[in-house]
């Protein structure tokens, strides 16, 4: 698990540089997916059934578990935003991304994914990293997203929803194939 440590979406900003750094060495050290949360984003309290539920079910979570194919898995926005799917999500949990404005907080990428960001970063230098979302959609790769959000900004989050402390929970999680 890394955690980009700037906010904002301005382009060039820290975090964008960031999750463009976290993809390189992601790659270079050869992980099949990885999970990246922007500074101060809280996990839902119940973070590890439910994500193991939703990375279950073959529509959401399929595609992170192949050799190859891989794709995007959005797992909570910024600002609150919430889901609304155009097409009937399979049993609720996730739907395919539509817009090209989301601003993902967390999300799980598959390693198949990591050049086409890290070309597309160079393409596009100074621009957001919430851009590669719909390239990424447009070159092909599944691109879904969690209906119920697993993780949420710290500021806008119900704290009966979303931990506080989530270090050891992900430390722990982080070492278990899902």
């Amino acid at each position: 698990f890394e955690e980009a440590e700037s906010r904002g979406g301005a382009p060039g900003d820290p975090r964008s540089v960031a999750m463009f750094d976290i993809v390189r060495r992601a790659m270079e050290d050869g992980h099949m997916v990885i999970m990246a949360l922007w500074a101060e984003t809280l996990l839902h309290c119940n973070f590890k059934k439910s994500f193991q539920s939703l990375v279950g079910m073959q529509r959401c979570g399929q595609h992170l578990r192949t050799q190859d194919s891989g794709g995007v898995l959005v797992l909570g926005l910024a600002d609150g935003e919430h889901v609304s799917c155009v097409t009937p999500a399979q049993q609720g949990l996730c739907c395919d991304m539509q817009s090209e404005d989301i601003r993902p907080i967390a999300v799980v990428l598959h390693r198949s994914t990591f050049a086409a960001i890290l070309a597309w970063g160079q393409n596009n230098p100074g621009s957001p990293f919430e851009g590669v979302y719909s390239y990424l959609a447009g070159l092909g790769y599944v691109a879904r997203i969690a209906v119920q959000p697993l993780a949420a900004e710290a500021a806008l989050a119900d704290s009966h929803e979303y931990c506080r402390t989530h270090d050891q929970m992900l430390e722990h999680f982080a070492h278990q194939a899902y």
